[in-house]
C-alpha cells in the first residue's frame, strides 16, 4: 500500500487522469481517495486509461451504497469503464482497452457538471479562505515592513503570517486559473470541442514544501531557544488538530460505510468537530496551566525571566 498527498486541483480531471495512468504504468493502481491522501495498491505495471467524472448531486456525506452512483457505474461498465472509487462529487474510473469510448461525450454537459460540483466543494470554500488570506496576509506584510525586528524575533508570528499569506496566494491562483479555463472551455464547447484542464499542481507542491519548512523552523526555534512552555503548547496544539481531523474523518467514513443518511452524517460530523475542538483545546490549555503552576517549565531553578 502506498499513500500519497496529491496536489491536484478539484477540476483538473485531465491532469489527474494522466497522473493515475502514469502510476499504473509504474505498478501502482489507485484504490481509494481519502481526506488527506490518495491510496494505491501494488500491481503489475499496466497500460490503463483513467477518467474522472463529476456528479453534482453527491456529497462527501453520502452513504457508500448510493443508488444513483451504482446506476451510473453500471452504465459505464457497458463500455469497459470500471468504477474505482469516489470522493464527494468526483468519480474515478479505469479502462484497460487501447482506445476506449469516453464517458463524457457532450462538452457542454461536462462543463455544467464540473461547475455545479465546483460550487459545492471548491469555489465557496476557496473564496472564503481567499477573503481571510487577503485580510491577514497584508496585515502581516505591513508589520514586517513597519516593525521587522519584533516580527522576525517571533517564530510563531512568522509561521502564522506566512501561512495566511501563501493561503491567500494559493486560493487566488486556484480561482483565477479555474475561471480562465472555464471561459476558454465554454468557447470550445460551443464548437463541440473539449478543452483539457490545467490546474495549479506546481504551485501547490511549492506551498506544501514551503509550509513544511516553516513549520520545521518554528519547532526547531522553540527547541533551541529553550522555551519549553511554548514548545509543549505548540506540539500539543498540533496533536489536537491531528486528533480532531482523524476522529471526525474516521467517524464520517464509518457512517458512510454503514450507509447512514447524508443529513445524519453531516450533523454528527459537525457536532463531533465542535465538541472535540472545545474539549481537547480546553483540556490541553488546562493541563499546561497546571504544569506551569507546578514549575514544570521553569527549568528547575525557579528563576524569573531577565528584564528587557
Amino acid at each position: 500500500m502506498k499513500r500519497r498527498i496529491e496536489p491536484y486541483s478539484f477540476y483538473d480531471h485531465t491532469g489527474i487522469a494522466a497522473h493515475l495512468e502514469d502510476m499504473a504504468a509504474r505498478g501502482w493502481m489507485l484504490k481509494s481517495v481519502g481526506a488527506f491522501t490518495w491510496n494505491y495498491e501494488k500491481c503489475e505495471p499496466v497500460k490503463a486509461r483513467f477518467a474522472v467524472t463529476y456528479y453534482p448531486r453527491l456529497s462527501e456525506f453520502d452513504p457508500a451504497d448510493n443508488p444513483d452512483l451504482a446506476s451510473f457505474a453500471e452504465f459505464c461498465a457497458r463500455t469497459g469503464w470500471k468504477f474505482v472509487c469516489s470522493k464527494a462529487q468526483m468519480q474515478f474510473y479505469v479502462n484497460f482497452e487501447e482506445e476506449p469510448r469516453p464517458i463524457d461525450t457532450d462538452p457542454e454537459l461536462e462543463l455544467a457538471n464540473i461547475h455545479a460540483s465546483a460550487r459545492k466543494s471548491f469555489i465557496f470554500p476557496y473564496a472564503l479562505l481567499l477573503a481571510l488570506g487577503l485580510l491577514m496576509g497584508p496585515l502581516w506584510l505591513s508589520t514586517l515592513i513597519s516593525d521587522p525586528v519584533s516580527l522576525l524575533a517571533s517564530s510563531s508570528q512568522l509561521l502564522t503570517g506566512f501561512c495566511w499569506l501563501v493561503l491567500g496566494v494559493l486560493c487566488a491562483a486556484e480561482l483565477a486559473v479555474y475561471y480562465r479555463w472555464r471561459r476558454r472551455a465554454l468557447e470550445a464547447a460551443a464548437r463541440g470541442e473539449f478543452l483539457p484542464t490545467r490546474g495549479t499542481t506546481g504551485l501547490q507542491r511549492f506551498v506544501i514544501w514551503a509550509v513544511a519548512l516553516m513549520l520545521a523552523y518554528w519547532l526547531l526555534n522553540l527547541l533551541f531557544t529553550g522555551n519549553r512552555l511554548m514548545l509543549a503548547a505548540g506540539l500539543s496544539m498540533l496533536a489536537v488538530y491531528a486528533a480532531i481531523a482523524l476522529a471526525v474523518n474516521g467517524a464520517k467514513g464509518l457512517m458512510k460505510r454503514k450507509n447512514a443518511p447524508r443529513g445524519v452524517n453531516r450533523t454528527v460530523s459537525i457536532v463531533l468537530s465542535f465538541v472535540l475542538s472545545f474539549a481537547l483545546i480546553y483540556g490541553v490549555t488546562g493541563g499546561l496551566l497546571k504544569l506551569t503552576r507546578a514549575g514544570a517549565f521553569t527549568g528547575g531553578g525557579g528563576e524569573g525571566l531577565p528584564l528587557t
